[in-house]
Formats: structure tokens, sequence, C-alpha cells
């Protein structure tokens, strides 16, 4: 019971602080990110209670596919638009036809992946660039580890899921902390290399 409580809290406390990165993020290179963030989950509860629609499952699987989305280059979108419809198409058609639920958090784990792997080639390059390690990727990384963690915690029933949900839950609302305080060119973020 006490950790249903604190689930519940979390959950909601989770609304509220998801909401100030996409705020602070304003006309950033991850804009968008946080923004769908910051609307997936409210926008769920809201279509369940004013219209009964019940997205369901569909609910983590379209945020992700549109989090994979958010973080490309609109330059690489422009050039690949057909290549990421035509995948985009594949991946929605496989989670619908077999329509398990293992599968089905398996393709989000695997976009979450992609998306880890995206932003360690950006935290890379601007290393290099820049001569300096940038904090933000770095938080940003770990919270898309937590999401890869979490989710493969239900695929694969690795741990007590209740009890772990709840331990990211918390880590992943420090995080959104984090992410209102700071952009990504804060000069907070950086620490220069020798």
């Amino acid at each position: 019971m006490f950790i249903y409580s604190i689930t519940q809290i979390l959950f909601y406390l989770g609304f509220v602080v998801w909401i100030f990165p996409a705020i602070r993020q304003f006309r950033g290179r991850f804009f968008f990110y946080f923004f769908i963030l910051a609307v997936a989950d409210p926008l769920t509860i809201i279509l369940v209670l004013l219209f009964n629609i019940n997205v369901g499952p569909m609910q983590p699987f379209l945020a992700s596919a549109l989090l994979v989305i958010s973080v490309l280059d609109i330059q690489y979108l422009k050039e690949n638009k057909y290549y990421v419809i035509i995948a985009l198409t594949i991946v929605f058609i496989v989670a619908l036809v077999f329509n398990n639920a293992t599968i089905y958090f398996s393709v989000i784990v695997l976009f979450h992946i992609f998306i880890f792997y995206y932003i360690l080639i950006l935290f890379i390059k601007k290393n290099v660039d820049e001569k300096a390690v940038n904090f933000f990727y770095i938080v940003l990384m770990l919270y898309e580890l937590t999401n890869i963690l979490k989710i493969s915690n239900l695929a694969f029933e690795i741990t007590n899921a209740d009890e772990y949900h709840t331990l990211t839950s918390i880590f992943q609302v420090a995080i959104g902390l984090y992410f209102s305080l700071f952009r990504e060119n804060s000069t907070r973020n950086f620490i220069k290399l020798q």
C-alpha cells in the first residue's frame, strides 16, 4: 500500500516537474524532446478522463517514436524523410501485428537505445569540437539509460517491477529538476578538458 501511494505521488509530481524543462529548453536543440515528455502523460490522462479514449499501451510507443524524431537533426529528417517514414511504418506494423507485450516493450527499448546512441554521438562530437565535457549530455544519456532499464524491466520482468519503477521514477524526477535549471549551452555544464 505504501509503495502504491508513493508511486501515485511520483506520477503526479512527474507531470508537474517535466513541464518546467519544456519551458526552460524553449528554442533549444532539445525543446521538442522535452515538450513531448511534458505533454505525453497529461494528454493521455485528458483523453481517458474527458473523452473516454483509452490509448493504452500505444501511448508509450507513440511517445517514444516521437522522441526519436525529436532528437534527429532537421536537415537529416529532410534528407531522409522517406526512410524515416518507412522505418516507423514497419515498426508500427510489427508492434500491431504481433500484439505481444514483450515485443511491444522491446521495440520501445530499441527506440530509447537509438536515442541514447544518437545523444552519445552528439556528446562525443561536442567534446572534440569544444574541448570540454558538456554535463547536459551526460544527464540526458543517464535519463535515457533509466528509460531503457525501466522498460526492459517491464518487458522481461528482471526485478520487482513496483520497487524498481519507484526508484527510477525518483531519479527521473531529479533529472527533470536538473533540466528545469540548465540548458544545453549553460556555462555551468562545461568541464574543460586539458
